[in-house]
């Protein structure tokens, strides 16, 4: 593809920890601009995402460009040609930047080859910029859902042995049994409120992205992309799109967006899903619905098509013209659609639908409020219920900011159980699954992010980039004090105090300061949620004292009077009953003596 004629369409303006960049023209122009614009930030995530496949995976990042170019890239170029054809205008944005066709990687993400003596000499190893490259930035979600299945697809396909030898005699079924009791990753918290349940009846949302921190820190790109018709060889209509995403992504990638259809958009991530068929990847399935999709229906059919079930989400999605909202629990084979123009619906990483969540994932914690997933069900309920006809844009900046703690009851305790998760500040000595994130991981809310009706209707919404919160990040201070994650230094960026900000598309050519402009709200603690009382409530008749016999004091145990009542007989003082009751418990009551007592209490 010939870019070198390509002018910059685009502009790029950074502000409060985010990137805007706007981008109009044909595909070609576009993703020529956002490649030129971010190629920085491209070659540093290319970078990350080599050292940390290196040390999670054990496979340099030539290995996952390989499967990217195998199964992936085909797919995306014969089914969604447009996409395909961006993704190689971004690499060559990037090439025209850096001046230079290959990015360079230290020795840290790959052991010495011995055939290769520029890595023996400099220590580097160099891989090309190219179309896998960005496909691969954008199948990051999808690519552990494949590489577990990878042996059951050579096994399949026997023309890949020779491409995969280290998996050509692996257990087809060893790598899924390992992907079934974990299964994939929680991510995310989530509303969407409509109706009765918000200030003035439309749609309120708010979001925030969970993730590793050397990998989140790269979500801090607000891209505003103007698809104006005309610019493609087709009669469709295109939206424009405004989105939070990564360096060199296509589609958000933390799922949150809004289009000039006046369609609002997010997800979390369903926790423990495990199963997979290679079909398209769910960045262009997506994309394709963001560009294309006018009605709610119209993003069924998008994400249902092709689903490989590669990224298995709760879908939260608000058309502003009908004022209504839907939740689509997208697994493979079990999908569930749910709509309403009054009420609600929370993301939490955990699907309601029976099916999907115990024939399609593992462990959900969907109960479990030890974990992030039943204690964000229960807290993201309590907090929807209690401000019913209150939450607007402001109220939704401190709800997706929320410490409340439900399994220990503590109004303020960062922890990974909360709506804003610090898993970086957590012991997890509740753990109860070892295989899920471990004690003090540099992990949890990279970001929090609102949208209403009258934000949507102007390609607008309100962001904040750190965490939902605003509680800084210091990594030196960090690594230092959790030395187990020393090695992630170099990598790790210090995430300061942010404001909220007004994320606004600015048309190509325009100023853009505007389109990050201060938010100015106040994040306040919620009020600890309304318990009912329960001193209204019947106490079984069995814990009451009231079923003890007037003439027995309740002091005495309730064994003594099921005695007494098999010996017969009643009291005529006081004295006589505890002369009785001594006698009694002292167990010197002998045979000889038993007609005497009878006596004794016939009296």
């Amino acid at each position: 593809m010939a870019t070198s004629n390509l002018k910059i369409n685009g502009n790029r303006y950074d502000n409060n920890g985010w990137i805007y960049l706007t981008i109009k023209g044909t595909i070609q122009e576009r993703g020529f601009a956002h490649g030129y614009l971010l190629a920085k930030e491209i070659t540093q995530f290319i970078k990350t995402m080599a050292f940390l496949y290196w040390q999670e995976q054990g496979q340099d990042i030539n290995f996952f460009l390989k499967v990217t170019h195998d199964f992936f890239c085909p797919i995306i170029k014969e089914q969604y040609s447009d996409i395909f054809e961006e993704m190689e205008a971004i690499a060559q944005g990037v090439i025209a930047a850096n001046k230079s066709s290959t990015i360079e990687l230290p020795n840290t993400v790959k052991p010495k080859p011995a055939n290769s003596q520029a890595f023996i000499q400099t220590g580097t190893f160099s891989i090309p910029i190219d179309v896998d490259v960005i496909a691969l930035l954008n199948c990051i979600v999808s690519m552990d859902y494949l590489h577990s299945r990878l042996p059951q697809l050579i096994a399949k396909d026997p023309s890949l042995a020779e491409h995969y030898p280290e998996y050509k005699d692996r257990d087809p079924h060893e790598m899924i049994t390992a992907a079934k009791e974990g299964g994939a990753s929680s991510r995310c918290s989530a509303f969407m409120a409509v109706g009765e349940y918000t200030s003035d009846g439309k749609i309120v949302c708010a979001h925030n992205t969970f993730d590793n921190f050397a990998t989140g820190q790269f979500d801090n790109i607000i891209l505003s992309i103007e698809a104006a018709n005309g610019t493609y060889n087709d009669d469709k209509t295109h939206y424009n799109m405004l989105f939070q995403t990564f360096p060199g992504g296509i589609f958000s990638g933390t799922d949150f967006f809004v289009t000039s259809a006046g369609i609002l958009g997010t997800e979390t991530t369903i926790g423990g899903f495990n199963v997979y068929e290679n079909k398209a990847p769910i960045c262009v399935r997506v994309r394709k619905a963001m560009e294309y999709g006018k009605t709610l229906d119209d993003y069924v059919r998008f994400l249902k098509e092709n689903n490989s079930g590669d990224y298995a989400c709760s879908w939260l999605f608000g058309d502003t013209n009908s004022n209504e909202i839907m939740r689509i629990e997208l697994g493979l084979k079990y999908v569930n659609v749910q709509r309403t123009n009054n009420g609600y619906f929370i993301g939490f990483n955990a699907p309601y639908d029976a099916q999907l969540r115990n024939l399609e994932c593992g462990e959900t914690g969907f109960y479990d409020i030890r974990r992030h997933n039943g204690s964000r069900r229960v807290r993201l309920e309590q907090i929807v219920q209690q401000f019913k006809g209150k939450i607007n844009k402001e109220l939704a900046t401190n709800i997706i900011a929320d410490h409340y703690d439900v399994y220990l009851n503590k109004p303020e305790n960062k922890c990974s159980r909360t709506v804003c998760s610090h898993y970086d500040l957590d012991a997890r000595e509740y753990m109860s699954q070892a295989d899920r994130p471990k004690p003090f991981q540099p992990r949890g809310a990279v970001d929090g992010k609102v949208i209403d009706t009258n934000l949507a209707k102007q390609m607008s919404f309100l962001a904040r980039f750190g965490n939902s919160c605003g509680t800084p990040f210091v990594k030196d201070a960090f690594c230092n004090k959790n030395l187990q994650w020393k090695f992630l230094e170099s990598y790790l960026r210090d995430r300061p105090t942010q404001p909220w900000t007004i994320c606004k598309s600015i048309p190509y050519g325009q100023n853009l300061q505007n389109s990050l402009i201060t938010f100015n709200t106040k994040t306040t603690p919620l009020p600890p949620p309304i318990i009912p009382s329960t001193t209204s409530q019947t106490i079984p008749t069995l814990k009451s004292t009231s079923t003890i016999p007037p003439t027995i004091p309740p002091t005495i145990p309730p064994t003594i009077p099921h005695t007494i009542s098999k010996l017969g007989g009643s009291f005529n003082s006081d004295k006589e009953y505890k002369t009785f009751i001594k006698m009694f418990k002292t167990k010197h009551i002998k045979k000889s003596n038993k007609s005497k007592t009878k006596k004794f209490i016939k009296k």
